[in-house]
């Protein structure tokens, strides 16, 4: 019988320090799952960029080229595919225990860290579904939640691993319904759900957030790219009970007057905001 393993696509990226998080948001928006840096004796570094989708791995790498074509600092690049269990081991060398805000630690199974006086553990087993809290989106996105008070029922649009669904658990929610188109995303909130102690309080959908009309949540998280957030604008603010909480991130501060012109017209006041690097959060109450 064949042994069909899983292929993984790594993009290692050499560029100079000055334009590294601009290719680095690139990578991001193109659906990357993690990314290693290094930096050399020559001023440049050394980014592995890791993808569970070759299409995406490639549409960074010409999303990238276009940005930098005929300038002197072009990027160099490279693709390598890479087995399932060197992926796991790739996971180990990077993936450790991170202080996000003021509360939480969040950690892989493999590192079980003693929790630090006043930081809640949080274990994320990171597979192909965005959010490990690597990224400044997903961090913004729970120092957002931190500074609100959480009651009621909770909706995390575009859940990845689940990790905001956890969060609004501890901070006080009653349940969390966690929503993503991708099943694998939906399987391992399921996962991450059980592994700290929350599989009855969370319930992982697959499918869209439009599939749960005409329900309405006291809060609604949601970490997405800018063109998915003109798409679903509407809905999403839909589905924020009145005087609810809305808190995204997902998009480069430059996009943050575009976010706030496509919510604010159906009563979403926006009561904080976070620059994070390149990356904006922003908190909404629903006035409307």
């Amino acid at each position: 019988m064949t042994d069909h393993k899983k292929l993984w696509f790594l993009l290692k990226i050499t560029a100079h320090e000055s334009i590294i998080d601009c290719v680095q948001a690139t990578c991001w928006e193109c659906r990357c799952i993690g990314i290693e840096e290094k930096s050399l004796d020559d001023g440049s570094v050394c980014s592995l960029v890791y993808y569970s989708s070759q299409d995406d791995c490639h549409s960074a790498m010409e999303k990238i080229r276009i940005q930098f074509q005929n300038k002197d600092l072009a990027p160099v690049m490279e693709t390598t595919r890479i087995l399932d269990e060197n992926w796991k081991s790739s996971w180990h060398r990077f993936f450790h225990p991170r202080e996000i805000g003021d509360r939480f630690l969040v950690h892989p199974p493999w590192e079980k860290p003693r929790s630090p006086e006043n930081r809640q553990p949080v274990e994320i087993l990171p597979g192909q579904a965005f959010g490990t809290g690597l990224h400044e989106s997903t961090a913004i996105c729970i120092e957002l939640m931190e500074q609100f008070d959480f009651s009621g029922l909770c909706l995390d649009v575009g859940c990845g691993s689940g990790i905001l669904s956890i969060i609004a658990l501890l901070l006080g929610a009653r349940k969390a319904v966690a929503v993503d188109i991708d099943l694998l995303a939906a399987e391992e909130t399921r996962i991450n759900a059980a592994r700290n102690g929350m599989a009855e309080r969370i319930a992982p959908i697959h499918g869209t957030a439009q599939c749960l009309m005409p329900q309405s949540f006291d809060c609604v998280t949601a970490n997405l790219e800018l063109p998915i957030f003109k798409a679903e604008n509407t809905i999403v603010s839909k589905m924020v009970k009145n005087r609810g909480l809305l808190i995204i991130s997902g998009f480069l501060a430059a996009s943050k007057t575009e976010i706030l012109r496509l919510f604010q017209p159906f009563g979403m006041n926006p009561v904080m905001n976070i620059n994070k690097n390149e990356w904006a959060g922003i908190a909404f109450r629903n006035d409307g």
